[in-house]
């Protein structure tokens, strides 16, 4: 099971690994999963795996719920917080709620090398295996182990590791993230919900109570305007120079897949048709922000 409003890489994997994507949909506030509809879904399809996905910067606003969900009903929990690296709930880091954690350093995330991504688990058996599995499903590679057992295959495995290059520059990207990068992150985040914050015109996700965003990307939302306004509006933007996105295409309007879908107000559906993703690159300053605000109620 996944939600409705992510990358369809989450919905992709599961289609590779031939298992049955189960789409279910988002709540309004910080756009993870509504708890309401997960529960029918658990009930109706009895999943294996849950997909918990973090959105934009902020943490999903059910994460302690459904954590608290699987384990009741001993389902596997899959953390994905590509796009929220260094956010908190209650002080506790996002990462730590699933049996298997990941997150993307592709060239634009929170710590990015150019493609890749980094697998976490608290879980040594689970953990030893993906890292083996990581490596062409070659277990003897281990200073301590017998040169000549090195390219002993256990079985069908990939090559997932990271080259040595890319390595090193997400390390050092490591040694200044808490300091450099999420510091500027979490400004810019907050600038622009100091500037949108117009009741017909503000940044799409809150952040609830003790909860603590990163602000990978920040997504300004037009309650009152058509799908047709706000994508006439970006490509104004995009003619003054400025780089937009939509939101995330609702994964159960993607035809291709064999997926069910649980739910019913199709949240995905009108963040996706009303919601413009704005520049969050580290180097933005307060006058940029307030650049984009004046474009955007020139045309409003």
């Amino acid at each position: 099971m996944l939600p409705n409003y992510s990358c369809v890489s989450n919905l992709s994997a599961v289609s590779q690994c031939g298992a049955n994507p189960i789409i279910v949909e988002v709540e309004r506030e910080t756009l993870g999963l509504d708890l309401v509809y997960l529960k029918k879904a658990i009930k109706k399809y009895k999943p294996k795996v849950i997909q918990l996905v973090h959105v934009y910067g902020c943490p999903a606003k059910n994460t302690i719920e459904v954590q608290k969900l699987c384990k009741k009903n001993r389902i596997f929990l899959l953390e994905d917080f590509s796009e929220s690296l260094g956010a908190m709930i209650n002080n506790k880091k996002i990462g730590k709620y699933g049996d298997i954690s990941i997150f993307s350093i592709r060239s634009e995330k929170m710590i990015g090398v150019g493609e890749g991504g980094v697998i976490l688990s608290d879980n040594k058996k689970i953990y030893e295996k993906f890292k083996t599995l990581a490596s062409r499903n070659s277990p003897f590679r281990r200073k301590i182990d017998p040169y000549w057992k090195k390219y002993f295959c256990s079985g069908e495995g990939y090559n997932y590791l990271l080259p040595h290059l890319l390595g090193a520059v997400g390390r050092a990207q490591i040694e200044k993230f808490e300091k450099y990068i999420l510091k500027k992150k979490i400004a810019i985040g907050e600038n622009y919900r100091r500037y949108f914050r117009d009741k017909n015109l503000f940044v799409t996700q809150k952040i609830p109570k003790n909860f603590k965003g990163v602000h990978w990307l920040n997504s300004i939302f037009f309650k009152n305007r058509s799908s047709s306004f706000v994508r006439k509006l970006g490509k104004k933007l995009e003619t003054k120079g400025i780089e937009v996105r939509s939101g995330f295409w609702p994964l159960n309007k993607l035809k291709n897949f064999n997926s069910k879908y649980v739910g019913k107000k199709n949240i995905s559906l009108e963040i996706f048709n009303k919601t413009l993703v704005l520049p969050s690159n580290i180097n933005l300053k307060k006058k940029d922000i307030l650049y984009f605000k004046k474009l955007i109620e020139k045309n409003y």
